[in-house]
């Protein structure tokens, strides 16, 4: 009986560095300069059916899951979306 070994040859993937990173995802999350004023969200109003806005774009509410706060400037609804 004869048993023949196969070499698998594993690719040695670049693994980026933290620091790399995160210089790229503040980048990235800064280019949207948006200073935390609403912005639209694509989704209608329940209410009136107007589009709805991130009432703070920039706050993520840290619950199971996580939602952000919205509203609608022309029928005052409030509510929260889930992301």
């Amino acid at each position: 009986m004869v048993i023949i070994k196969k070499t698998i040859m594993k690719s040695k993937k670049k693994l980026k560095s933290l620091a790399e990173h995160n210089a790229e995802a503040s980048a990235f999350h800064n280019s949207f300069n948006y200073m935390g004023n609403p912005i639209k969200n694509g989704l209608a109003c329940p209410k009136c059916g107007n589009e709805l806005l991130d009432s703070t774009p920039n706050m993520t509410l840290t619950s199971m899951p996580p939602k952000k706060s919205i509203h609608c400037d022309k029928c005052e609804y409030k509510g929260y979306r889930i992301i």
